[in-house]
């Protein structure tokens, strides 16, 4: 990228120390002229001196001989002497520096690999600010060129996101002032509109003399991190809005299908960043799709002749969705192949994404998303099918509780209407429930009854033992002899009174205890009226005696019966001379006097025959 010039020269401006001697060291007197010279010509007198006190000794014949002695001996002396103690120490200082300079290039060329191939960005720059060195991964991580990268601070900055520009510049020209270390976290956007998240370090760069020569620093890809961070923060918003739909949508408070409708669609706006959406539910009776919300936002919008938010027919993409069950993204709808366009004047759609809202296999509505200012992902697609979900749920349980109160208000409506007492009890004997006739036969109303002992409340006295005995029998097994029978038993009325009441008894099981369900008329009317029919059908009108028919009826029964009979066809004489007003009262007064003649021991009766 840049093996030469600039970057070997920065190289060398951070080369560390190495191990063995320092450079300074090795800058001694060998390296000084003066010490040559002087060394040299010391040298040479000291040599001058051993050869003279040596030719003084010697005395040669002529100056010839001499001289040659002298320079001879001179040089044999003097070399040892050079070589040892000047030109040896050289060439070992220069061998030295030269093992240092190999060493100082294959650490350079470590560091420059090291730095090229870093998976950081690292950059150094002059006191001013401006960068004087940056490695590849710096260079790809800003999306600059080299050239671009050596420019000025302004294109540094354009390469810098725009909501973070400002920002960034304005802390790294304070650093850069105030000669302290700096760090921040900030996006760098690339020529394709790509944004990356680094965070970037620097500190001040002084030499041996603390003087400042500028910085160095790192650039950090955090990108993935940012976006890890992003995402954990969105789940945990995501998490939470859900929470929250979920108490309102399954809370006890009343809402309607519309309103429930409403709040899904806002949420799944706000979280998806949506500009449009509706969200509708099928009618479970005609199978058509309904969609409250498209009143909301989209309705003022939507210039297609005849809108209507009911669909009978499921065409387009949302269409295929619904037909299909299955969820549908796209970010270029218009080329979608499942695609039948839109109809004229309907809003503009750019981007599309539509959940299907199941319970099980089936259909219970959608919610639908369209516009966003970036495309849909699978993370949008995953939220909306966990609120179909919940939609689904929601409407299941909006469905369920009209079923429920259908139910209740067939049931109210029934034991209202009834002319019969409803009474229920649980399996201690308490009253849990008392319709409207039960407070017209009984006397008492609903509240007074509701939570008392049916038996002290409207059984006789004299049946309290065999009715308990037969309520423990029935909470332990459900059995009982009364069950599925009709029974007429005395009940008394508010007062005391007495009356005789026709009761249909059933059992039900709730939370694992047997209650009992009784349904009672009053039929002392009819039972008044049956022994009417009785006394009608068995006694002489006139005089109340039994009648032949009871006659015939008791002879079969009778064992050894003592039959008396007495003619009272006399008695028409009476009748002829009083009248018959008065042969009745004759009657009727002997009828009284027949049957007070025979002791109550005898079990006699009376027949008019």
């Amino acid at each position: 990228m840049h093996d030469s010039g600039n970057n070997k020269d920065t190289l060398k401006g951070h080369r560390t120390e190495l191990e063995g001697d320092h450079p300074a060291t090795l800058r001694g007197p060998h390296q000084s002229p003066v010490y040559f010279l002087s060394f040299v010509a010391i040298s040479i007198i000291g040599v001058e001196v051993f050869v003279m006190i040596l030719l003084s000794q010697i005395e040669p014949s002529s100056l010839l001989v001499t001289l040659f002695i002298d320079s001879t001996l001179l040089i044999l002396l003097l070399f040892p002497v050079l070589y040892l103690f000047l030109y040896r120490p050289q060439i070992q200082y220069i061998n030295r520096q030269r093992q240092i300079e190999t060493t100082l290039l294959a650490s350079e060329e470590k560091y420059r690999t090291l730095v090229n191939m870093s998976p950081v960005g690292i950059f150094h720059t002059d006191m001013g600010g401006l960068v004087t060195y940056i490695n590849k991964e710096g260079l790809q991580i800003a999306d600059l060129t080299l050239e671009e990268a050596y420019s000025t601070k302004e294109r540094w900055a354009k390469s810098l996101h725009p909501e973070d520009r400002e920002r960034v510049m304005s802390e790294w020209n304070q650093a850069v002032k105030d000669h302290t270390d700096f760090k921040s976290e900030y996006r760098f956007q690339r020529k394709d509109g790509i944004s990356s998240w680094v965070i970037a370090y620097a500190t001040v760069l002084k030499d041996s003399a603390g003087q400042i020569m500028g910085y160095i620093g790192t650039l950090n890809d955090i990108t993935d991190r940012k976006e890890a961070e992003e995402n954990l923060e969105w789940e945990s918003s995501v998490n939470a809005s859900l929470a929250d739909l979920s108490r309102m949508l399954l809370s006890e408070e009343s809402m309607t299908i519309d309103e429930i409708s409403c709040q899904v669609l806002e949420l799944a706006r706000r979280l998806t960043g949506s500009e449009l959406g509706y969200v509708g539910y099928i009618d479970p009776d005609t199978g058509f799709m309904i969609s409250p919300t498209l009143t909301r936002n989209i309705w003022a919008q939507c210039n297609v002749p005849n809108k209507s938010i009911i669909f009978e027919k499921f065409t387009g993409l949302w269409g295929w969705v619904l037909n299909n069950k299955i969820p549908l993204m796209t970010n270029t709808p218009g080329d979608d192949p499942r695609s039948s366009g839109v109809p004229e004047g309907h809003v503009p759609i750019q981007r599309f994404l539509s959940v299907p809202s199941l319970m099980g296999e089936k259909l219970v509505g959608q919610i639908s998303l369209a516009n966003p200012n970036r495309d849909y992902t699978t993370y949008d697609s995953k939220l909306l099918e966990q609120m179909a979900d919940l939609y689904a749920i929601a409407i299941q349980h909006m469905w369920a509780e009209e079923a429920i109160r259908e139910s209740e208000e067939k049931l109210r409506t029934i034991t209202c209407s009834s002319s019969d007492a409803m009474v229920m009890i649980d399996h201690q004997g308490t009253i849990s429930f008392w319709n409207d006739s039960a407070e017209r036969i009984f006397g008492y109303k609903r509240d007074e009854a509701i939570g008392k002992d049916m038996h002290e409340l409207i059984v006789p006295q004299r049946y309290h033992d065999a009715m308990k005995k037969g309520l423990e029998k029935f909470t332990e097994t459900g059995e009982g002899e009364g069950l599925g029978k009709v029974l007429v038993l005395p009940a008394v009325r508010r007062g005391g009174e007495e009356f005789f009441a026709e009761l249909s008894l059933s059992g039900v099981r709730l939370k694992d205890k047997w209650h009992s369900i009784g349904i009672i008329r009053d039929v002392t009317g009819r039972i008044q009226a049956e022994k009417e029919l009785l006394e009608a059908a068995t006694q002489e009108r006139l005089t109340g005696l039994l009648n032949r028919f009871s006659f015939e009826k008791d002879e079969k029964t009778m064992e050894n019966p003592v039959l008396v009979l007495i003619d009272i066809d006399g008695f028409r004489h009476v009748n002829d001379l009083y009248g018959t007003e008065v042969g009745n009262s004759v009657l009727k007064d002997f009828a009284r006097y027949l049957e007070s003649i025979p002791p109550e021991s005898l079990n006699a009766k009376v027949y008019k025959l």
